[in-house]
């Protein structure tokens, strides 16, 4: 099975229409946005607690979804069109959700982002 970093790089191939229902293929700049956060989470998340798998998926709106879990949080990242982020953090043993929206500069990352999506899984 190919890496996240690979499906990431597949994906510049998609067309539109690659889901026969109107998707539109993420642009280079949100792929590339995207192989950046897949790094940052692998190279952080080595560091401290193993995770389970890291899934990368095109949205139908040119987006690109983010999935990975550890032994407490389930954890999606949604990396837009416009450049903002959405971030779900679920804990496994209460159900809990905790969901963020950030608004960086096109295709920038804030520290905001980072700290919030380390924080749950650091401590």
């Amino acid at each position: 099975m190919a890496t996240p970093l690979e499906q990431l790089e597949l994906m510049k191939q998609l067309k539109d229409n690659f889901d026969g229902y109107g998707g539109a293929p993420p642009a280079a700049p949100v792929l590339e946005l995207a192989k950046e956060l897949v790094g940052l989470i692998e190279k952080v998340r080595s560091l401290s607690k193993p995770f389970e798998g890291m899934y990368v998926t095109p949205g139908r709106d040119g987006s690109v979804l983010i999935e990975w879990d550890d032994d407490e949080y389930s954890h999606e990242l949604d990396v837009n069109q416009d450049g903002s982020i959405g971030l779900l953090h679920v804990e496994k043993a209460s159900g809990v959700m905790t969901e963020r929206e950030f608004q960086p500069s096109p295709f920038s990352i804030t520290p905001g982002l980072l700290t919030e999506l380390f924080e749950p899984v650091a401590a």
